[in-house]
């Protein structure tokens, strides 16, 4: 049975400035190939030295182009100007921006300009006891001039609703936007609102102003009014379809930015950028036409966020936006006419699942290597039926007929198989060239290390983790059995309140078998039968003081998914229960310096219950999750190319992507661990207010982990020795009939036996 797998292709042939085949080649009269040119090349502008967040980009009328700029430590904004986006000059405006007429109430400032040179300060002011936000306005004319002004926008401020955003259209007419996206035009003399821009009943999921156009797109249309009539503009179905196609299910882009950003053509037609590229759509068009891949640019990348798109008057592109949601970054595009359209290589990449951090990484790699394109194809997308036992079974044949990937990222699959096999190539030489340039945690990159050599090696990895009282955390969480002695203990002296939190079957059984499975495999590589049995013993005892405390509740909807790596960076799910009282146990996984600064901040706020942290053991070995498995496959014809791309993986650039990951690159991690926090120079990262299960609401501040608590996880994450079992065709039968036997569904000797046959015919074959 031939299985298709879902294909990402980073090399899809688009173009509005040439003209070519879909092939991306043509044929000469000698009949040869003549490889089709011209494609936009990506370059990253240098902000203004002594620039931090860039808190607005804007093309003025003349051309000019103004940025404004504001230093997180000192709270300070600073206005640059430039002619075409490389040099950048401090611009003298009439008025100090940084004075305090603009913040007469002493709360967080921000501005935005508009193209004719005026500038919108925006005051935001937070109540402390209810941190319900007051918005104070100050509008500042090209001369200078101060105005307050009072806007409201319908529902009170105290219900949740407020400005978030402000807009001016070509001509400088000011309009905002409400935390529902709905469009205001404001009249900048009195603050009153002059008319309203909505989405006529439907959810409006990006607000723009466009030239003299006002954009609003719902889940099923783009509306489009005139900003100076607010007439509405003839409904364009080529439009609507290829905006709503980019946007898919996505919300948001990384950092809370709108996941498309809309600029002008001269000639009235309409750019748009987000993750996939740049498309042109003409008014009244019949196509809109990709003219930037994204998957060729940094635009792909999963932490990378728009903020802003402006065509300037050679026809390049500036594109401004957050890269992990708080470093501003600029980037331009420009024309390249002899560049192929299509990179001239190609390398195949195959991952069982789509994973966040392999996108950063192919982004990383293509934006270093732009004469090469990576074809990431995706076993199992969840939209065709394939299990992974279908995925696998298919990448077998093609890897034994010649036609497989070039690299593997191997989560889920038969590591140990492959190496017996031969199918994989010895990466030890890239190990330990990033081992000498970066350091690297042996115990997680030689996780797979077989007779002296590395064929699949781990990029990141998760820990599984406990946090509770003193005695529970000291001495009983190195043991399933003794794990469950404990939480049997406490539940017996306090029947009516919680111990563990609150989980499903499938999610007990997940976060234990990380803990646990590395004790299940024996010197030949076989399963015990015991260990899984006392595995399921023990945590079927955990599980029935859940159902217990749970017996009278409503019923419990499970955040768990059978696609693993989804689910692994649990551990703060279950510390907020901790501070709500809803337990005094949370057991689940740490994968990023990010969430454990949630629990070593639970303890700053439960400094009673005397809370520590350490990590869960099953039995002897400590054992940790690992992900993103990169190897490569014997078979390539591009081995250089192949490595090139591994090394790329395991780097300390990519390791320091996203949300301070856990990664086996040394330098990544020490990276991410002395990242900024809090703006202003303060620890606190944000804070959050959890209802509690009486409605109490609880305030919770969580700040960047102390020195000792860094070198606490240091510690850990370098005694770690094993990984966990990885091998799907291992874990699906233990969760499924696991979950079964947890349910009651069937008792514990049909389980272990289920689990078994499975296992074992799997291993023989």
């Amino acid at each position: 049975m031939k299985i298709n797998a879902k294909k990402w292709m980073a090399g899809v042939m688009a173009g509005a400035m040439v003209v070519m085949t879909l092939s991306g080649c043509s044929k000469t009269a000698e009949g040869k190939k003549e490889t089709a040119m011209g494609r936009y090349m990506e370059e990253e502008i240098n902000l203004p030295d002594g620039a931090g967040y860039l808190a607005d980009l804007q093309k003025k009328s003349d051309g000019t182009l103004r940025l404004t700029s504001m230093d997180t430590n000192s709270m300070t904004y600073t206005i640059y100007s430039s002619d075409d986006g490389k040099d950048w000059k401090q611009e003298e405006f009439p008025m100090d921006v940084n004075s305090g007429a603009l913040q007469p109430n002493g709360g967080d400032l921000y501005l935005n300009m508009s193209p004719n040179g005026e500038i919108m300060a925006r005051e935001v002011c937070y109540d402390d006891s209810t941190m319900a936000a007051s918005n104070f306005y100050h509008f500042i004319g090209m001369d200078g001039t101060l105005t307050d002004l009072t806007i409201h926008v319908p529902g009170k401020e105290t219900e949740g609703n407020e400005i978030n955003g402000v807009l001016f259209s070509k001509n400088g007419t000011l309009y905002v936007t409400d935390y529902h996206n709905i469009l205001y035009k404001i009249d900048k003399a009195t603050g009153e609102i002059a008319e309203t821009f909505d989405g006529g009943g439907e959810e409006i999921r990006v607000s723009a102003v466009v030239g003299n156009q006002c954009i609003l797109v719902t889940d099923s249309q783009v509306l489009r009014y005139d900003s100076e009539s607010g007439e509405q503009i003839k409904s364009d179905k080529v439009l609507t379809d290829q905006v709503l196609q980019s946007m898919g299910e996505r919300s948001d882009s990384y950092g809370g930015l709108p996941v498309i950003s809309f600029t002008e053509d001269k000639d009235g037609g309409l750019f748009y950028g987000c993750s996939d590229g740049v498309y042109y759509h003409a008014d009244g068009g019949s196509v809109c036409e990709q003219i930037i891949d994204g998957e060729l640019t940094s635009l792909a990348s999963p932490t990378f966020g728009i903020s802003k798109m402006i065509q300037l008057d050679d026809g390049s592109f500036l594109i401004a936006g957050l890269e992990n949601g708080e470093t501003s970054k600029l980037l331009r595009y420009t024309y390249d006419a002899k560049t192929p359209t299509v990179p001239d290589q190609e390398l195949k990449v195959y991952s069982l699942e789509d994973q966040s951090f392999l996108r950063q990484a192919i982004s990383l790699f293509q934006k270093n290597h732009p004469d090469t394109y990576i074809n990431l194809e995706i076993g199992v997308t969840g939209e065709d039926g394939v299990t992974r036992e279908d995925a696998l079974r298919t990448l077998n044949t093609d890897i034994l007929a010649g036609k497989g990937p070039d690299v593997l990222i191997m989560d889920g699959m038969p590591i140990n198989s492959y190496i017996q096999k031969n199918m994989l190539l010895d990466i030890t030489n890239v190990v330990k060239k990033i081992k000498k340039s970066d350091g690297m945690l042996e115990s997680v990159t030689d996780a797979y290390k077989t007779d002296g050599k590395l064929y699949a090696v781990p990029a990141k990895f998760y820990v599984p983790m406990i946090e509770g009282d003193g005695d529970t955390v000291t001495n009983f969480a190195g043991n399933l059995k003794n794990l469950a002695d404990r939480v049997e203990a406490l539940k017996a002296e306090n029947p009516q309140q919680s111990v563990l939190l609150r989980m499903s079957a499938e999610e007990l059984l997940c976060e234990l078998f990380y803990a646990d499975s590395a004790n299940w495999v024996q010197k030949d590589g076989s399963i015990s039968e015991d260990k899984v049995r006392d595995f399921l013993t023990q945590t079927d005892r955990l599980y029935k003081t859940i159902v217990q405390n749970d017996a009278e509740n409503s019923e419990y909807t499970s955040n768990y998914s059978t696609e693993m790596s989804n689910t692994r960076d649990t551990i703060a799910r279950y510390i907020m229960g901790l501070v709500t009282g809803e337990g005094k146990i949370g057991i689940g996984n740490l994968g990023s310096i990010m969430n454990f600064a949630t629990v070593t901040s639970a303890q700053e706020k439960m400094p009673e219950a005397g809370l520590q942290y350490g990590l869960l053991d099953g039995g002897e070995k400590k054992s940790f999750v690992p992900s993103v498995i990169v190897g490569i496959n014997s078979g390539t014809k591009q081995e250089k190319l192949a490595a090139s791309f591994v090394e790329t993986v395991l780097g300390g650039e990519t390791g320091t992507q996203g949300d301070y990951l856990l990664s086996a690159n040394k330098k990544a991690l020490d990276t991410v661990k002395e990242m900024p926090w809090g703006a202003n120079g303060t620890d606190e990262i944000g804070g959050m207010a959890i209802s509690s299960e009486d409605g109490t609401m609880v305030e919770f501040l969580i700040k960047k982990p102390s020195k000792e608590d860094m070198g606490s996880l240091t510690s850990m994450l370098e005694s770690l020795d094993s990984p966990c079992i990885n091998d799907a065709a291992i874990v699906d039968p233990v969760m499924e009939q696991g979950t079964a036997y947890l349910d009651g569904e069937q008792s514990l000797e049909d389980t272990v036996t289920n689990i078994m046959q499975k296992i074992n015919l799997y291993l023989n074959e």
